[in-house]
């Protein structure tokens, strides 16, 4: 338990990264990471996330997010405050993940915690253009992307009762919903408002997933390597 919540505390700390590297975000580094936000959404929910059992429940999760953009106003576009929704889920699955992990070994763990802590890092990096872009000030982003990563602690205790699948199946289905129905979209606008390459952002979509792709090998490697041990 201890072990699960100290790599909150690291999770919480790499909410920041996004302001810490983007605070002076140029116009090619706005388009670059609102497309790898979407990639790595749309990744993050196929690979990581999905079980095929529970398509109803990914269903219900992208509907989710477009029913609250259209009832949501506010200074702050809808798709922000979605983001912020999105985000705060997110970290409750990261941490009822971890906390399950740890729950059955250190090495299962460990090696959780930090499959969570490479796939946040460029997460973050989106995050951060996508609440920008959104209305909000650096200071607000960094203040409720931090408050957002608080739920992974809420998560911990969770996993150590239940992994929860249709709650997987439906953050799946929430970020398939806010990748496809506003991330995206935002980034074509940037990408066409500073004149980005169409093609570099096409093999960033692919280098994203890619790299899901590798970390969610990693995973299964660990997993298999785990219950062949015992």
């Amino acid at each position: 338990m201890f072990e699960a919540l100290m790599a909150c505390v690291v999770m919480s700390a790499i909410s920041f990264s996004g302001g810490l590297v983007l605070t002076r975000a140029s116009g090619v580094l706005e388009w670059t990471c609102l497309t790898v936000a979407a990639a790595t959404m749309c990744a993050d929910a196929l690979i990581h996330l999905i079980v095929p059992e529970e398509g109803f429940a990914c269903f219900l999760g992208a509907l989710s997010v477009v029913a609250f953009e259209a009832v949501c106003e506010g200074p702050i576009k809808p798709f922000g405050i979605a983001n912020l929704a999105v985000e705060a889920l997110h970290n409750l699955i990261d941490g009822a993940t971890m906390g399950a992990a740890f729950a059955t070994s250190r090495s299962a763990g460990y090696s959780t915690a930090l499959a969570v802590a490479i796939h946040e890092l460029p997460q973050e990096l989106g995050d951060f253009a996508v609440l920008r872009r959104a209305g909000l000030s650096v200071r607000g982003v960094l203040w409720w992307n931090f408050l957002a990563s608080l739920t992974s602690f809420f998560g911990v205790f969770l996993g150590q009762v239940c992994a929860g699948p249709k709650l997987s199946a439906f953050t799946a289905g929430s970020f398939l919903g806010l990748a496809l129905h506003s991330i995206a979209p935002q980034a074509l606008q940037s990408l066409n408002q500073h004149r980005g390459s169409k093609l570099m952002a096409l093999l960033l979509t692919i280098a994203s997933a890619q790299f899901l792709v590798l970390i969610s090998c990693l995973e299964d490697d660990d997993h298999h390597h785990h219950h062949h041990h015992h």
